[in-house]
């Protein structure tokens, strides 16, 4: 059981382009279009609640959005917390080039810890041929998930550089298959899926160390070479 969506690729989407340097992010946005984040940092308390606020340049345009509070797992003295939302451009957005940054505050009782992350948001309405083209991954490319540890829900994502046919498949360590997340013919770009721990029949896994398993290539290739890339996912229940 999975969800599937299309980030980047022939399909223009809302959301044109993610990329990180250092601890600046930048993010290619259309007016009207949001951008999804994810943020984690390890506590020395349990948070009760977290808010997120974007400030900076376009501060009367950009704003965020469905706000996702994760508190998933403490590792000794510590807590691995994390935030998921979204960036949202208004329709009336002006085009252009506009520096801010995230201020993510966890909360507990007297407590918090702040996290803040630098970005530029680059908003635009390109939607050439050459810009779409731009997009394309010159490289096959298996993401580490997020969350990770993870429960109930985490994100796998990965990226192919030409038309394949593409198997990612999840396996417990000792190789037998438990859910088949994507297995069909895709166009070059990036993609994202979403696992919510559960089997093919529809059944919770157990917590545990799991595999996920990336292949893909040129279906007209046949049995020729492929890519094929393994990872480690944890599920804490």
């Amino acid at each position: 059981m999975s969800h599937l969506k299309k980030l980047s690729g022939f399909l223009l989407p809302l959301v044109l382009l993610i990329s990180h340097t250092g601890h600046t992010q930048t993010i290619t946005i259309m007016p009207g279009g949001e951008d999804e984040n994810f943020f984690s940092k390890s506590l020395s308390f349990q948070p009760s609640s977290v808010s997120v606020e974007y400030t900076g340049e376009g501060e009367d345009f950009l704003s965020i959005k469905s706000l996702i509070f994760l508190s998933f797992i403490k590792t000794g003295s510590t807590w691995l917390s994390g935030a998921r939302f979204w960036l949202v451009a208004a329709n009336n957005a002006p085009l252009g080039t506009y520096n801010g940054g995230f201020e993510i505050i966890f909360r507990a009782s007297t407590k918090r810890d702040t996290l803040s992350r630098s970005i530029t948001v680059v908003v635009s309405t390109t939607t050439s041929v050459e810009q779409v083209q731009k997009l394309i991954p010159t490289k096959f490319t298996l993401e580490q998930n997020y969350p990770n540890p993870f429960n109930p829900t985490t994100t796998i994502q990965y990226k192919i550089p030409t038309k394949s046919t593409t198997k990612l498949v999840v396996y417990n360590l000792l190789g037998e298959k438990v859910a088949t997340l994507v297995d069909e013919e895709q166009q070059a770009g990036v993609y994202s899926v979403i696992w919510n721990g559960k089997d093919d029949s529809g059944n919770n896994v157990a917590s545990g160390i799991y595999l996920y398993r990336l292949e893909a290539g040129d279906p007209s290739i046949g049995s020729g070479p492929r890519f094929v890339q393994v990872k480690k996912l944890a599920l804490v229940r």
